[in-house]
């Protein structure tokens, strides 16, 4: 769970640096909000007693939490909010780029509130085999992910 959470926020900080720099270089900036989201910090405690628990601390999300994308399909789940199906179709944006940009992982099963995520899936080909559960679907993401503004505007 620990590395799932550190690879998930390398590869958020991924895609918002080519968002940056797509901006930058194309010198125009998007017709809509880019949210801002990112996982929480997270930590592994260990106690000194004779039991050595260890346990897994997140920050806590302070508004309501959602699932916006499983780890089954790479489509975003039904979200009732604009600003939820907002930040859905990003995260739908998330994936394609993620998945262009290294032809090996994307994050998948994103949830949490409007700018905190938590407990997410990589996704990975195959092949390199990182993180056999609920490293589904990999190779079926071309046929099933559906692009959108998102995917248009930053031109993938």
């Amino acid at each position: 769970e620990l590395a799932c959470i550190g690879w998930a926020s390398a590869l958020m900080l991924h895609t918002y640096n080519f968002v940056e720099d797509f901006i930058k270089s194309h010198q125009s900036s998007p017709p809509f909000a880019i949210p801002q989201l990112r996982f929480v910090p997270t930590a592994l405690v260990i106690t000194q007693d004779d039991d050595r628990k260890a346990f897994l601390l997140e920050q806590m999300i302070p508004d309501s939490f959602g699932k916006y994308i499983s780890n089954a399909s790479p489509r975003p789940l039904k979200q009732k909010a604009k600003s939820n199906r907002e930040i859905a179709e990003f995260l739908v944006f998330v994936q394609h780029h993620q998945y262009e940009s290294t032809k090996a992982v994307y994050i998948s099963d994103f949830q949490g509130g409007t700018s905190l995520l938590t407990d997410p899936q990589i996704i990975t080909d195959p092949y390199f085999n990182l993180f056999n559960d609920g490293n589904v679907g990999f190779t079926e993401f071309p046929s099933l992910h559906d692009c959108n503004k998102f995917c248009s505007f930053f031109m993938l």
